[in-house]
């Protein structure tokens, strides 16, 4: 191999594989931070967290959401109230970049079909969006289209 090739290819190697550091609170038995593999699930870290505790509410969870960095998953007992904004795997009133459907991006004040599949497209092509500022790097979409929508989307 000559000096020089394949560096594109082993950083993106080095990107895939970096561990994934989660927040696991509340009603498991063992809480803690951990370090988990892109594509693990909420219900793998709860397992490595030892699984829920006796009177845990596991109604709220949603145990088959995809982890993401800096995550922080709250599993509150049974009668607790606890507010959804804590919990980012409760958190599903906003739309997540790296996951909506084309239908579901066009729900977005100033997202029609075109930018909801080149938003799509661009995804697929180069990976997840690390913030939402990198929707910029779409065509047709500046500062005053994510002004539009910025409190209604996540990207993780």
């Amino acid at each position: 191999m000559e000096e020089g090739e394949g560096s594109d290819d082993t950083q993106q190697v080095i990107e895939e594989s970096a561990p994934i550091v989660v927040d696991v609170k509340g009603a498991v038995q063992a809480p803690g931070v951990y370090q988990m593999e892109k594509g693990d699930r909420v219900i793998d870290v709860i397992e490595k967290a030892g699984g829920l505790i006796v009177n845990a509410n596991d109604d709220v969870v949603n145990f088959a959401q995809i982890l993401y960095d800096e995550m922080v998953i709250y599993v509150p007992k049974k009668g607790e109230e606890v507010k959804s904004e804590f919990n980012s795997s409760m958190n599903s009133n906003k739309i997540n970049i790296n996951s909506a459907s084309v239908s579901e991006l066009m729900t977005l004040k100033g997202i029609g079909e075109a930018k909801a599949e080149a938003i799509v497209s661009y995804r697929e092509q180069h990976g997840k969006f690390d913030n939402i500022d990198d929707l910029l790097k779409i065509k047709g979409i500046g500062d005053k289209t994510i002004e539009n929508f910025r409190d209604k989307i996540i990207a993780y």
